[in-house]
């Protein structure tokens, strides 16, 4: 049950942006400043952003515990700069989307 809902959760942006993807304007800011956005791009490079999450889920195993006592995937911080990114990513593929 654990597994099958944070891989859903780690695809909530992909699916997002899939169905978002028809209501995205062609060029999306890419890069804020204190005056707006002074970048802009094509809609595709949301991609990478929305794929993040589950990226970083698949790479962060990789990675040597930072403890040997503990296992690396119980230590809260995985957990929570994944929770982050998905949020991130969530709330920039909401925002890019015309109201």
């Amino acid at each position: 049950m654990k597994k099958v809902l944070l891989s859903d959760l780690l695809l909530l942006p992909i699916i997002c942006l899939a169905w978002q993807w028809a209501a995205i304007p062609a060029q999306v800011p890419l890069h804020f400043s204190r005056n707006g956005a002074d970048v802009v791009g094509p809609k595709w490079e949301l991609g990478p952003l929305a794929a993040l999450p589950l990226l970083l889920y698949l790479l962060l195993p990789l990675l040597r515990p930072a403890s040997p006592r503990e296992p690396f995937h119980k230590q809260a911080g995985v957990g929570l700069s994944l929770l982050g990114s998905l949020a991130l990513s969530a709330w920039f593929i909401y925002l890019s989307a015309p109201n």
